[in-house]
């Protein structure tokens, strides 16, 4: 029933012309569950975290935390914490993250 309806007013938010596709229109919706819930951006980074999908500046980003609080956070909840890269294209990747963690930070003030 629920996703009935959510597939109309998908359907309807494409047909108003408010955005382009369907797609569209659900990133839109959870990127705005995201900023507005920051207990589900905390899980998911850890869920992401804990399943070596992403580094740990990445689930900092992620939950809107620091560091330092990502790595406190990852170590009270019982999860092993992963420092320094595998590998050179992991050390790439862990770079291109702090730049842009570093961007975003700039970018707010």
């Amino acid at each position: 029933m629920i996703q009935e309806e959510v597939e109309i007013d998908l359907k309807s938010l494409v047909a108003a012309g408010l955005y382009k596709s369907e797609e569209k229109a659900m990133y839109e919706a959870l990127k705005l569950l995201l900023k507005e819930n920051p207990e589900i951006r905390k899980k998911l980074a850890i869920y992401k975290y804990q399943n070596e999908e992403i580094s740990l500046a990445r689930a900092a980003e992620i939950a809107g935390v620091s560091f330092e609080t990502m790595k406190r956070t990852l170590s009270e909840n019982g999860i092993k914490l992963r420092l320094g890269p595998k590998d050179r294209a992991d050390a790439r990747k862990e770079y291109m993250n702090v730049r842009k963690i570093l961007k975003n930070e700039r970018d707010y003030k």
